[in-house]
């Protein structure tokens, strides 16, 4: 029987090493427990299953099999995983050794093959793609409209609208509604307002803008809505979220 690089001989009792032509003649005991498991080789074989045959009183207990498969071990060199000693419980002889396949990831010098480099830049290059889609769905290089729009105070405001082609002509249809509920703020509290409206019209970003002692203050304000058309610009609306006083 092949053990790894070995050759268990049952005839003659002897497990030849075929790499270095070592041969070891095995003892009663040694040749006893490899016999067994060769019996029963992929399975485990308990401890309590292990005696010499027709003589109970020579009955080997763990500690004298646990000493054999140390030797057996040994002498199997870089094929001693073949043997498996489990703890309390039995030895097990393999039939071939274990190969434990790593992941890519689990050792900082594992190669990577090439259907794993491929496999990974693609899954990158179509992140990337959803992710400059997702940002220029919402962000617009040009204004579409500019107003000056004025409060009761006289104050002048600019509003700039930002969409696109899909939704040009609902914007010009609906701006001027936007423009006379802004022009109801007592004292508008920034210089600039700017605005921009979803392809799906759900959601509307408003950024507004101003000069205080000579630095820039910007202020994000977000409204999603569940249905494109429903109508949130008032003049409570406007003072709530601090478009003006």
């Amino acid at each position: 029987m092949q053990i790894g690089s070995c050759w268990f001989n049952i005839d003659t009792h002897t497990l030849i090493d075929q790499e270095n032509n070592h041969t070891w003649q095995l003892d009663e005991q040694s040749y006893w427990v490899l016999n067994e498991l060769s019996l029963c080789r992929g399975q485990v074989k308990p401890f309590n299953h292990f005696s010499y045959p027709n003589v109970k009183s020579c009955a080997m207990n763990e500690d004298d099999i646990a000493k054999v498969i140390h030797l057996l071990r040994h002498f199997l060199g870089r094929h001693a995983c073949l043997i498996e000693l489990i703890p309390s419980v039995g030895i097990i002889l393999h039939h071939r050794k274990k190969i434990h396949k790593t992941k890519v990831l689990d050792e900082p010098n594992a190669v990577m093959s090439m259907s794993q480099f491929i496999a990974i830049i693609t899954i990158l290059l179509c992140a990337l793609m959803m992710i400059y889609s997702g940002i220029s769905s919402s962000v617009y290089d040009h204004i579409d409209f500019s107003v000056d729009v004025y409060d009761r105070s006289g104050n002048k405001a600019e509003l700039e609208i930002y969409t696109d082609p899909v939704n040009y002509t609902f914007v010009q249809q609906h701006k001027g509604n936007f423009i006379v509920k802004l022009s109801q703020c007592t004292v508008f509290q920034w210089d600039t307002i700017s605005a921009s409206l979803s392809k799906d019209r759900h959601m509307i970003n408003l950024v507004l803008k101003r000069i205080d002692k000579g630095k820039w203050s910007f202020h994000n304000i977000k409204v999603l809505r569940s249905d494109y058309g429903e109508n949130f610009s008032s003049l409570s609306w406007f003072k709530e979220v601090d478009i003006c006083d």
